[in-house]
């Protein structure tokens, strides 16, 4: 790299991100994405389950790393952009994994965690598929004590007439984590068993829409001190399309064929009856013949 070809804040950012490297890992394992393959995210971690006395990891999350002076998130298209599949956020949707975003104040040496999952909204609710452009908005200030709900603020795009940009409020931070809580084992204890919490919620809401069901969580009321947080939720009927009732039926049937299972050998009738109505709504390939053979009598 030639001398003085970088910008001062780019150096900057840098070194949030040192930072968040260093506190992230007092939590568990922290991976770097290589600066040639980042396209949104900058670490991928794992919680450290050291309490049984083995260390291992779970809890897997990627996180995005910003400065307390330019906090937010933003996504938006390009000028080559042909106004179809917003592939610049749309990937948020496609991840595996939950996203938080993590702002670093590097003057009181800490790190605020946010989560993501307002977002959803922009996935789900029918009223925003008109967004081309977004921004992930936490609240680094606590004096914002409304209630996290729908996106806000909804700009049209000078470029892309009909097209328009929301705000994603996130909320306040689920937890904020200094230098000076490192050496806190029993502070270190609870962010982590926090953490755990806000990621399960995170977890399910990518579950439902791997079957595309419209139910997802956020948490909707953050206490200032960020030790109290109530999870929300959101949740619309299927689409209206046989393709989709279909899918979820096959992605469900599993879970129905361990219940009918159970109240066969309990001898529950009425119960067997009642997810049999329902099995024999799944498609014929959701379940495996040995199974159907097994449950032939309320699947006929």
């Amino acid at each position: 790299m030639a001398t003085g070809s970088r910008t001062f804040s780019f150096r900057e950012g840098d070194r949030s991100e040192y930072l968040a490297l260093y506190l992230l890992s007092a939590l568990g394992l922290v991976t770097q994405v290589p600066r040639q393959e980042d396209i949104g995210f900058d670490f991928v971690c794992s919680i450290a389950d050291q309490e049984t006395g083995r260390l291992t990891f779970n809890h897997q999350y990627v996180v995005s790393v910003k400065s307390k002076a330019y906090p937010a998130v933003q996504l938006t298209p390009s000028n080559k952009w042909d106004g179809k599949e917003p592939v610049h956020f749309s990937w948020l949707f496609r991840l595996e994994l939950p996203f938080l975003l993590a702002v670093v104040d590097k003057d009181n040496e800490s790190l605020s965690v946010f989560s993501t999952l307002p977002v959803w909204f922009i996935y789900y609710d029918k009223q925003y598929r008109d967004c081309a452009s977004l921004s992930l908005v936490p609240r680094v200030d606590s004096g914002n004590a409304a209630n996290v709900d729908r996106p806000l603020n909804k700009r049209e795009l000078p470029k892309f007439p009909g097209r328009y940009h929301y705000d994603i409020d996130l909320g306040h931070p689920m937890l904020t984590l200094s230098t000076a809580d490192l050496k806190n084992k029993d502070r270190i204890k609870k962010i982590k068993e926090r953490l755990r919490f806000a990621l399960s919620y995170a977890n399910w809401s990518i579950m439902y829409s791997r079957i595309d069901v419209p139910y997802f969580y956020w948490f909707a009321v953050t206490a200032k001190d960020s030790s109290v947080y109530y999870p929300a939720f959101f949740c619309n009927s299927l689409p209206d399309h046989p393709d989709v009732q279909k899918h979820v039926m096959y992605e469900i049937a599993p879970i129905l064929v361990t219940l009918a299972m159970f109240y066969k050998e309990k001898g529950e009738t009425t119960l067997l009856e009642n997810v049999g109505q329902l099995l024999r709504q799944a498609p014929d390939r959701a379940i495996p013949d040995l199974l159907r053979e097994h449950l032939q009598d309320i699947l006929k």
